[in-house]
This record gives structure tokens, C-alpha cells and sequence, in this order.
């Protein structure tokens, strides 16, 4: 599990926001922009949550939460730098994942 390749920093992620497309080899990355912080979350498997817990930590990213859903899934959450909530969530988290 390599998350840096695509990246041509040493970051998991960058800060900032774009006004405008920014037009890549690949596509076009449409404008984007929050005003705040938000909340977004990706699935991941249940064995893929432990390699990534470890990931962050071996990265410095402090785990702000973890917490087990009634259900039997697992979330952990972090920032990213520009302050938003990030959260990796395993299945059996809600009734339709």
C-alpha cells in the first residue's frame, strides 16, 4: 500500500483550494473550496484499518478518535492540514455499509 506515489510530496495530503480548473495530462480537476472545516469519510476493509492506523502513526498524523459501532464496524478519525475531519470507516458501520 503505497498512499505517496501519486503525490510528488512527502505528504499524505496538500493544503489549499483551487478557484479555477486546473487542467492535468489525465483530466481536469474541477475548483474546490470549503469555507470551515468538513467531514469526509473513505472505506476501507476491516483488515486495511489496522495498516492504516499504523500508516498514520508512523507518519505523525495524531488519531483524534477511534471509535467501534454497535454494528461491529471501526472509524478513526484525523485532520488533514487544512483542519478538515477525515474518517476511515470499516463495514458495519451503518445499516447500508
Amino acid at each position: 500500500m503505497d498512499v505517496f506515489a501519486p503525490f510528488e510530496s512527502d505528504r499524505m495530503f496538500t493544503e489549499g483550494a483551487s478557484s479555477s480548473p486546473i487542467a492535468m495530462s489525465g483530466g481536469v480537476i474541477p475548483p474546490h473550496n470549503t469555507v470551515g472545516t468538513g467531514h469526509f469519510a473513505f472505506a476501507v476493509s476491516r483488515d486495511e484499518l489496522e495498516n492504516w492506523r499504523v500508516l498514520l502513526q508512523e507518519q505523525g498524523v495524531k488519531i483524534e478518535s477511534e471509535v467501534r459501532w454497535d454494528l461491529g464496524g471501526s472509524s478513526i478519525y484525523f485532520r488533514d492540514p487544512d483542519g478538515n475531519l477525515v474518517e476511515l470507516v470499516s463495514p458495519g458501520t451503518w445499516l447500508n455499509y
